[in-house]
């Protein structure tokens, strides 16, 4: 299906024609087969991401989701379409790969996300070529001191992770394509503001791509998978 006909069938549904993170997914180019994980879709109840996948894939969306209450929300908002897995997303570990996970978790996840969910998703969620779109702070100084600011408990942390992995407090495209230069698993494909006119921008959605699987990574212990909303336990 065309993006044109995505954009009409949005329209139809009632959804919003456009956000950033949805002209993202288009961008892609995926297949309509393409499998997508979601992790902390039930923040906002699949407001910002999840709708949106739903749209432009026809595959059930595996969503994950920390928060039973949240997660059970999900459920009942998309039926069908979504496969709700109540669980932690830093140890969710899927039975198949996906051309695409999508992560917006808890702002003060970041660090973790960038520092330690990455190695896992390359090692054993995401296909080779595949891609990650993942929630950033971008700006520590709007982010902590602006007019809609983040918790200050996670300024002093995300400062660190910022001036280790990126060197500066600030971070724009070529910062990002910087920090994954060099032989590692990650391509910079893409970074952009997350939501549209924002006053403080200091979110943005990264777009990585998984170039391949580093040996020692793909031969490294798996966690044991985790069950769907609503499925039953294997029996003996």
């Amino acid at each position: 299906m065309r993006p044109a006909r995505l954009l009409q069938r949005a329209r139809e549904r009632g959804r919003p024609r456009t956000t950033p993170f949805r002209r993202l997914a288009i961008d892609l180019g995926l297949p309509r087969t393409a499998r997508a994980l979601d992790l902390g879709a039930g923040g906002f109840v699949g407001e910002t991401t999840t709708q949106y996948l739903t749209d432009l894939l026809e595959a059930p969306i595996v969503a994950v989701e920390r928060d039973a209450e949240r997660a059970q929300k999900l459920a009942e908002r998309f039926g069908e379409e979504v496969e709700v897995v109540t669980g932690d997303a830093f140890t969710y570990a899927p039975a198949e790969r996906f051309d695409l996970v999508v992560v917006e978790l808890d702002s003060g996840t970041i660090p973790r996300v960038f520092d330690e969910l990455l190695e896992q998703l390359a090692r054993a969620v995401l296909l080779p070529g595949g891609f990650v779109i993942a929630a950033i702070v971008v700006d520590l100084a709007l982010a902590y001191a602006g007019p809609s600011p983040l918790h200050v408990d996670g300024a002093e942390p995300m400062a660190k992770f910022m001036r280790e992995r990126f060197g500066r407090l600030r971070v724009d495209l070529d910062v990002l394509v910087r920090a994954y230069e060099g032989p590692g698993v990650w391509q910079v494909v893409d970074l952009v503001p997350k939501y549209d006119d924002d006053p403080a921008p200091y979110m943005a959605w990264a777009l990585l791509r998984l170039r391949g699987i580093e040996p020692e990574l793909a031969e490294a212990p798996q966690p044991e998978p985790q069950r769907a909303v609503g499925s039953e336990p294997p029996r003996d």
